[in-house]
């Protein structure tokens, strides 16, 4: 088996900070490794790794890349044929107006395996017609405000894969928030309709690529899900 180690400095302390921030606080990643074990403590937890830490020259310090990498939210690829391997980070991407609406299709369209929304409003005749296009495909999990042109939704009950479900609480569920195969995520100001995604509206959205901010988010839809919405439009 290939063992990729990238070298590193002596210090084996790393903290890698988030340009984002949630809740107040910045999003941070910090690494603690021992020397001759392949087990690393990220965050507070064990992980292990595919190989131990090494010491070489007594200077240098060599750490799985792999592991690094995903560790810190980057995509790993090893060429072997070439040996190389190439280590990705995808920054985050900000639309105006109608020019998130091809990224976006494209995205829905390539989802592998699940797509969770949160949405005020969800009209739009093209992102519909994607997410039906995937349904028996690919799990999808929609939460709508009751706005009463949500019902008109043709998802709703297409599915046992594709569920739809309406907030349940006098709040509006002002949202509008997408996460894709648990890993992209879409925030913003843009409601998914003809107005929101077509240049109507002006509208400001990203697209975020970051594990670690899809986890959080996860963890709040699956609160609002279980607890704060009906199968049933109230």
């Amino acid at each position: 088996m290939n063992r990729m180690l990238v070298f590193l400095n002596v210090v084996i302390l790393f903290l890698f900070m988030s340009s984002l921030v949630f809740g107040n606080q910045p999003l941070q990643t910090t690494i603690e490794l021992s020397l001759d074990s392949n087990n690393a403590i990220v965050n507070g937890a064990n992980v292990s790794m595919e190989a131990p830490v090494q010491m070489v020259d007594g200077n240098v310090v060599l750490v799985p890349a792999k592991f690094l990498a995903e560790t810190i939210n980057c995509s790993y690829q090893y060429n072997s044929d070439s040996k190389k391997v190439l280590i990705k980070k995808q920054n985050p991407s900000l639309y105006f107006d109608e020019t998130m609406y091809p990224q976006l299709i494209n995205d829905i369209k390539n989802a592998k395996k699940t797509i969770w929304i949160e949405m005020y409003r969800l009209m739009d005749a093209g992102v519909v017609d994607a997410l039906a296009s995937l349904c028996g495909k690919v799990q999808i999990r929609i939460l709508l405000d009751k706005c009463k042109d949500n019902i008109q939704n043709k998802l709703y009950g297409c599915s046992t894969s594709c569920l739809v479900r309406w907030k349940n609480q006098k709040s509006i569920m002002h949202r509008k928030v997408a996460l894709i195969d648990d890993e992209i995520l879409y925030l913003g100001s843009t409601n998914w309709t003809k107005p929101g995604l077509h240049g109507r509206n002006w509208e400001l959205s990203s697209r975020i690529v970051d594990r670690k901010l899809a986890d959080t988010f996860k963890v709040e839809f699956l609160n609002d899900w279980s607890n704060k919405s009906t199968p049933k439009y109230p």
